[in-house]
């Protein structure tokens, strides 16, 4: 794990050199950090957030290739999650300063993509990575997850379902959150709070 962590750190690093600051997104998510006066004085949850749209971008085996608003670099064995956001509405935290709590909940997820912990998005932007493989044959995604708002004081708001998919194949896709797989979250999102209470 801490090689693969490792790896992906020096791909950050060259895509970053390579790209300038318009790849400045590869560097992935900002920790959300509370704010101790805030933990004192703040005990009302932000709103739900919404989620505008879903892009995946794959890793590919190609040179400085654009496809679909995306410029790679040479080998990039990076493959990108990229989730554009309307910031919910909150009596306190400030847009720019919310953290968001990111679940799974059903599906397989790629190993290394989802933070393990709070994190707060580039704009309204947040991109995760993870390491795709340096071939354009990739497998197919197909997962859901969980994303809510957590303000500076550490209240998180309602969870908001995200279903991501991909055919694999290298490239990219777009979607926007739907009606499918609406019972399969239910049920994942049931098992989220179950284990929550016992963590409680």
């Amino acid at each position: 794990m801490t090689r693969s962590l490792s790896r992906v750190g020096l791909l950050t690093a060259m895509a970053l050199n390579a790209a300038g600051p318009a790849a400045a997104a590869v560097a992935g998510p900002t920790p959300h950090e509370l704010d101790p006066v805030e933990q004192q004085l703040d005990h009302t949850p932000p709103g739900p957030v919404r989620v505008l749209a879903v892009e995946i971008h794959r890793g590919r085996d190609s040179e400085e290739e654009a496809g679909c608003g995306w410029n790679w670099i040479e080998d990039a064995e990076l493959g990108t999650l990229v989730l554009r956001l309307a910031p919910p509405e909150d009596d306190r935290t400030p847009p720019e300063r919310m953290g968001y709590r990111i679940e799974r909940v059903g599906g397989a997820v790629p190993p290394g993509l989802l933070p393990g912990f709070d994190v707060r998005g580039l704009g309204d932007v947040i991109y995760l990575h993870w390491l795709d493989g340096d071939t354009d044959d990739q497998e197919v995604l197909d997962f859901t997850l969980a994303i809510r708002a957590v303000d500076l004081a550490g209240n998180a708001g309602l969870s908001v379902g995200v279903p991501v998919s991909d055919p694999g194949l290298g490239g990219c896709a777009t979607v926007a959150p739907s009606a499918a797989g609406l019972l399969a979250l239910a049920l994942g999102l049931l098992a989220l709070r179950r284990r929550s209470a016992v963590r409680s």
